[in-house]
């Protein structure tokens, strides 16, 4: 029994055909057409690996109800010596690695042998049951604690897992976006990485984690950091847990731009931004400064397909496309793109005579300055945005890291395949790998 054999038997081929008929009248329940293509990713890596474990487990099953009855043994005999053969193969792989092996080239000599003869046995060349008697006397003999007790199997697993959260706690995090407030720089469907040790090592809260919440339960309620070695300076990108004075949304993720810190003054006049009396200028995206004909800045007609939630649907949106240069601390320029409506739907904040009371934020007819602790953000799509002009500061605890780069990214507005019930959104292949800036 070859490999090949083994995986394109008949009873393969009918799980096979079995189970992609249980997934493609799966799939449009759980991944409709014209969705934002959101856990599309995760659910073809589901969708491939229970393939592959239904049909790989299925098969032998269905192959040996096919069979008559007096080959059936016989054929349970032979998968039994091809699996043993590619677990001894795996040990002996496994010591050859292991510098503390006792084991010498003599013994890795006859365990090479062993699966021959266990291979030869599976495609029936010679007798099964003395190949397999000699393979486990061979297995007594040199790999006599070769099975881990459910105990040192419990620990493998329990470290794993601790690993596991250690690295999404403290190292790096996904995330995907879920709606237009960052377009241009961030669009509906785009997978990334958040470094979550960019200004420190938090804390996550109850709701910090996702769905791995319901096993930490013993997490605070509030995000901190225990300890922090720089703050998030204007011009980047950052993932945080929404603070309750957000709303109905609060404790969920979100993704904006920081536009100013700890001390820092902002103001948002003629839909251009001034931060500590200093205008962040705007310019077309082919770098013409200058004003329309209603003294807005310059920018670019532009078609964009965004996602209503309200209506479950995608629609065609328009934004005046420029180019923005904020102001990091230290003095930098960050260029980066924005949106407007035209004409703008913001285009003075806050409102004179009716300064906002908000928290994070000392506000007066002038000016908003951001409290110690805090940080002021704001959407790219600035029209299109529900940020701290609406709600207020973000605590710097909230903050669980920078976004770093974009992974994969799924437009959910067009499909690539669609056969029947069964649709793929098509992906954006040239995001792949983009830094966020």
């Amino acid at each position: 029994m070859t490999r090949l054999r083994r995986l394109f038997s008949v009873g393969h081929a009918i799980a096979a055909v079995a189970v992609l008929a249980a997934l493609y009248a799966a799939w449009a329940n759980v991944m409709p057409e014209g969705g934002t293509g959101s856990n599309v990713v995760l659910g073809l890596l589901v969708a491939i690996a229970g393939f592959w474990f239904a049909v790989t487990a299925l098969g032998p099953e269905i192959d040996d109800a096919l069979a008559p009855k007096d080959k059936r043994i016989l054929m349970r005999r032979r998968r039994a010596a091809f699996d043993f053969a590619r677990e001894l193969q795996k040990e002996a792989k496994r010591q050859k690695k292991n510098r503390k092996t006792k084991l010498t080239s003599d013994v890795f000599a006859r365990v090479a042998v062993a699966v021959a003869e266990l291979d030869k046995a599976a495609a029936g060349e010679i007798d099964v049951d003395v190949a397999i008697k000699s393979a486990e006397g061979l297995v007594n003999e040199v790999f006599p604690t070769q099975k881990e007790s459910a105990f040192a199997q419990a620990r493998s697993l329990g470290v794993a897992f601790a690993v596991a959260i250690a690295l999404r706690t403290f190292a790096v995090a996904p995330f995907q976006i879920p709606s237009g407030s960052m377009i241009p720089t961030l669009l509906i469907g785009d997978h990334l990485f958040v470094w979550r040790a960019t200004y420190g090592l938090q804390i996550p809260s109850e709701n910090g984690l996702g769905r791995l919440s319901t096993l930490l339960s013993f997490l605070p309620q509030k995000p901190f950091y225990f300890v922090r070695w720089s703050t998030p300076s204007p011009g980047d990108v950052v993932v945080f847990e929404a603070p309750p004075w957000v709303g109905t949304n609060a404790g969920e993720d979100w993704i904006k731009r920081v536009i100013a810190g700890p001390g820092q003054s902002v103001k948002f006049e003629g839909a251009v931004l001034t931060v500590d009396g200093r205008r962040y200028e705007q310019a077309t995206p082919a770098g013409v400064v200058g004003v329309d004909a209603e003294g807005f800045p310059l920018g670019e007609l532009t078609s964009y397909d965004d996602y209503s939630e309200g209506a479950n649907q995608w629609v065609v949106d328009h934004g005046n496309h420029k180019m923005e240069t904020l102001i990091e601390r230290d003095g930098t320029p960050h260029p980066h793109s924005v949106y407007n409506d035209m004409p703008p739907r913001t285009s003075q904040w806050p409102v004179m005579g009716a300064p906002p009371n908000l928290t994070g934020l000392r506000c007066t007819d002038e000016a908003c300055t951001v409290e110690d602790g805090y940080v002021f953000v704001m959407g790219d799509n600035r029209d299109n945005s529900s940020d701290g002009r609406m709600w207020g500061a973000v605590p710097i605890d909230n903050i669980k890291g920078k976004a770093v780069f974009i992974w994969v990214s799924v437009d959910g507005s067009k499909n690539s395949v669609k056969a029947g019930k069964f649709t793929l959104p098509r992906f954006r292949w040239d995001r792949l790998g983009q830094i966020i800036r």
